[in-house]
C-alpha cells in the first residue's frame, strides 16, 4: 500500500490522483471477482455466502477509498502543479482524507486476504467432494460428428 510522507508535498496532487484512479481499479476488478465467483460452483456451497457478502462490502470500502481520494484532490487542486501563490490552506482537510481512503484500503485489503483464504478452502472443498454427490450431472461431450450435424453441415 502507498502511504503519503507528508500530504503538503507538491506532489500531493500526483500521488493522490494516482491512488484515486488505482482504487477504482481495485473496485471494478472486485466487482469482476464476485460476478466470476458467484457464476460457479462454488457460489453453491453454504459457506460461500457469507463470503460473498465480505466481498461485497470491499466494493463499499473501496469505491470510498476512491471518495476519499477524490476529496483529498478537490481540497487543493492546485497543489504541485506550480500555480505561484501562498501555500495551500487545506492541508488539514488533505490530511484527513487521505487518512480515510488509507483506513477504507486497510479494511479491503483484510477482507480480500480473508475472502481469498475462505474461497481457498471451499474450493479445496469442491474439489475433495464428487459431482454426482453436488447433484450436478457431468456435461456429456458429444461426438465430432453430432457437432458438425447440429451445425447443419
Amino acid at each position: 500500500m502507498t502511504r503519503l510522507k507528508d500530504s503538503r508535498s507538491p506532489r500531493t496532487f500526483d500521488r493522490a490522483g494516482s491512488l484515486f484512479l488505482g482504487s477504482q481499479r481495485i473496485t471494478a476488478e472486485l466487482l469482476a471477482v464476485i460476478q466470476t465467483l458467484a457464476a460457479t460452483p462454488y457460489a453453491e456451497l453454504a459457506e460461500s455466502r457469507p463470503v460473498l457478502a465480505d466481498l461485497t462490502a470491499t466494493v463499499v470500502a473501496a469505491s470510498s477509498a476512491s471518495t476519499h481520494l477524490a476529496i483529498a484532490v478537490a481540497a487543493d487542486p492546485l497543489d504541485g502543479t506550480g500555480v505561484p501563490g501562498p501555500p495551500s490552506e487545506a492541508f488539514a482537510d488533505v490530511q484527513d482524507a487521505l487518512a480515510e481512503a488509507v483506513h477504507c484500503l486497510d479494511v479491503a485489503s483484510a477482507n480480500c486476504t480473508h475472502a481469498a483464504f475462505a474461497v481457498t478452502r471451499g474450493s479445496r472443498h469442491l474439489a475433495a467432494e464428487p459431482l454426482a454427490s453436488r447433484g450436478a450431472a457431468p456435461a456429456s461431450v458429444p461426438a465430432a460428428g453430432e457437432v458438425s450435424n447440429r451445425r447443419g453441415r
